[in-house]
């Protein structure tokens, strides 16, 4: 599991010290990686979209616009669970 955002490296690594965080924050610099994925805004700022990709490399599910953690959280373990074949809805 690995989040990324256009924070600074410095910031995440920060940030995932002060949390606790068992996996890496990567760093958009310049937000290549936000805008191929669509998640900036016509303003040009970055929206919290969460997405969860399979081992083939293919996007098995997103969850955007919430700011909510929780909501974020839950929705991946929702996309997970399904992937597992764990039930959830579709």
């Amino acid at each position: 599991m690995a989040g990324i955002s256009p924070d600074s490296v410095e910031s995440h690594d920060s940030f995932c010290s002060a949390q606790g965080f068992g996996f890496d924050l990567l760093s958009d610099d310049g937000g290549t990686v936000g805008k191929q994925y669509g998640t900036w805004s016509a303003e040009g700022s970055p929206g919290r979209v969460s997405y969860v990709i399979g081992q083939d490399g293919y996007v098995a599910g997103f969850f955007a616009g919430a700011r909510d953690f929780e909501q974020h959280s839950a929705a991946a373990l929702e996309i997970l669970g399904r992937m597992a074949g764990k039930g959830g809805s579709e």
